[in-house]
């Protein structure tokens, strides 16, 4: 038990939030105590919510401290590090602790599906089950996060098969997981089985279902399930409200996307985020309703972030519009200057209106700069295996894939795979 002198620390790191290692240490030599691995994980928990740069600050402090050696101390870092993105730093810390248990590896696994990096986690629960480790709940959501990412459906059923025999198959959060995984890689109808055989559901539930038939042109039932939900009593979250208005835009539903936005504040008493205001620029923009777009971003009661600009120029992409569609690449480019994607947009413009010598103005403007039009990348994966290919798609290299058939035919080519379990191609389509 720790004695009372933690307890004054700890209390005072719950009051003050604390996050400078120093003032803390300073505080325990005058309370007569020595600063624990009890006490720096309770740092750690205060650095959740703060920058990269104050998680490496209490990193170097637990490694002069030499509480690092502590597991605990070094997987809540680990998990620190993947909330702030850092996922190499997470890694090395993993590859040098001497001592890991279940929880270090799970930390490792939830770093990389928040930060979508799904064939590492892949790899990794696949290592995990090799060494005899146990696969407990988060273990199996983070792996079923990383089959999402990778819509790699026949390893998410292997997941599925494995959680059913590890008795966690009817676990809330394993079946919210497999909801999302069945619905990401397209098999919706799987998605609804799982949900309907679920003992209880929860907001999250209704949330991956929704989601799921909105995305795979299932538009219609999405807004029947809505519906169901709220006869169920089941209040929504913003969530929930991304999936609704995304089909609403994609159904051409622009006065019932107008309504569902205003419930949003007037019967549920939720502020509206920018995936929401993005997914109304869009609703406004399919129907070509361009001015009402912009007017509509004018209005919002705050600034405006990348998403919702990128939103308006892929709508003045679609539809033409040259100037809007300039000023939306320039805010793009303020907020990111490297981004390659708001050039490419405008080169795609300039085309569709017979500008080519802006086009070719904007491709040397690029060039003068370093700036690359992002690759596309396609998954070959046999025998457990995964293998990346970069396809440079300003240029005509030696494969081009078009669709899986060709994918799969430049698979079996190059790496001579006797069975192709899985092919997925994903390129940034881009004309002109």
């Amino acid at each position: 038990m720790e004695p009372p002198l933690h307890d004054h620390l700890s209390s005072y790191l719950k009051r003050r939030a604390t996050t400078d290692p120093r003032a803390v240490h300073g505080l325990s030599l005058k309370l007569g105590c020595l600063v624990s691995t009890f006490l720096c994980n309770h740092l750690l928990c205060a650095y959740v919510s703060r920058t990269i740069s104050n998680g490496k600050e209490i990193h170097c402090y637990t490694v002069r401290s030499r509480f690092i050696s502590d597991v605990s101390t070094a997987n809540a870092i680990i998990s620190l590090y993947g909330r702030c993105g850092d996922v190499k730093s997470a890694d090395r810390l993993f590859q040098q602790m001497r001592d890991k248990d279940i929880i270090s590896w799970t930390a490792l696994l939830t770093c990389y599906g928040q930060n979508d990096c799904g064939e590492e986690a892949l790899i990794l629960f696949r290592r995990m089950l090799r060494e005899g480790l146990s696969a407990p709940v988060f273990s199996v959501t983070g792996a079923l996060r990383a089959c999402s990412i990778l819509t790699n459906l026949q390893m998410g059923q292997q997941i599925h098969s494995k959680a059913v025999k590890s008795g966690i198959g009817d676990n809330l959060s394993v079946e919210n997981s497999l909801i999302t995984m069945y619905a990401k890689c397209g098999n919706v109808d799987f998605a609804l089985k799982v949900f309907f055989l679920m003992p209880e559901r929860n907001i999250v539930s209704w949330n991956a279902l929704i989601n799921g038939f909105s995305q795979h042109g299932h538009e219609n039932e999405a807004l029947k399930l809505f519906v169901l939900m709220q006869e169920e009593g089941i209040k929504p979250d913003d969530y929930t409200f991304t999936g609704i208005l995304a089909s609403c835009s994609r159904m051409g539903l622009v006065e019932e996307g107008c309504e569902y936005f205003e419930q949003m504040s007037t019967e549920y008493e939720l502020e509206p985020k920018m995936e929401q205001y993005a997914c109304m620029v869009d609703l406004f923009g399919r129907a070509g309703r361009l001015n009402d777009a912009i007017e509509f971003i004018d209005a919002m009661p705050c600034e405006p972030d990348r998403l919702v600009w990128e939103t308006l120029l892929t709508s003045c992409k679609v539809h033409g519009y040259v100037e809007l569609g300039r000023f939306a690449a320039k805010k793009v480019l303020e907020m990111r200057p490297e981004d390659p994607s708001p050039y490419v947009s405008l080169a795609s413009i300039h085309a569709s209106m017979g500008m080519w010598d802006r086009k070719a103005h904007i491709r040397t403007m690029m060039r003068d700069q370093g700036i690359r039009k992002d690759t596309g990348m396609s998954w070959v994966e046999a025998q457990e295996q995964i293998s990346e290919d970069r396809v440079d798609m300003l240029q005509v290299g030696e494969f081009e894939a078009k669709d899986e058939q060709t994918g799969l035919e430049y698979g079996l080519k190059k790496y001579a795979f006797r069975t192709i379990k899985a092919i997925s191609t994903k390129f940034h389509q881009c004309q002109g």
